[in-house]
């Protein structure tokens, strides 16, 4: 079920192998969260240019919103938001070249009245 959509800077975004860190991403919401890595669903979204404080260049960020089925304890939710933030800070700093980094995390719930879900097989 976690739905899971990271932004960020395109000069950052350029340079990062996604493949790892999603995959760091996944593992811990499977170990924190206890959801299963087949319902585990990633999308990155392409970000055209980004502006951030005096839109000089010296700062990145990245963002990563994680949806849940309601019931997981705000501790639950706590940790893992802050495990996926440690992941992104991981990930980008090799690739900062002297820029900081803004890595933030928003671990949500869908609401379960409203949510719904089809699997189309192949």
């Amino acid at each position: 079920m976690p739905q899971i959509r990271l932004e960020g800077s395109p000069s950052l975004m350029a340079v990062l192998d996604l493949k790892p860190m999603l995959g760091a991403i996944h593992e811990a919401v499977v170990r924190i969260a206890g959801a299963q890595l087949v319902d585990c669903k990633t999308l990155v979204l392409d970000t055209r240019a980004d502006h951030i404080n005096r839109g000089d260049g010296s700062e990145t960020m990245l963002h990563v919103e994680i949806r849940l089925l309601p019931g997981r304890e705000l501790a639950t939710k706590q940790a893992l938001g802050a495990a996926v933030a440690d992941v992104l800070a991981e990930a980008a700093t090799p690739h900062l070249n002297g820029r900081s980094l803004s890595a933030s995390v928003d671990v949500l719930e869908f609401a379960r009245e409203t949510y719904a879900k089809r699997v189309v097989p192949a």
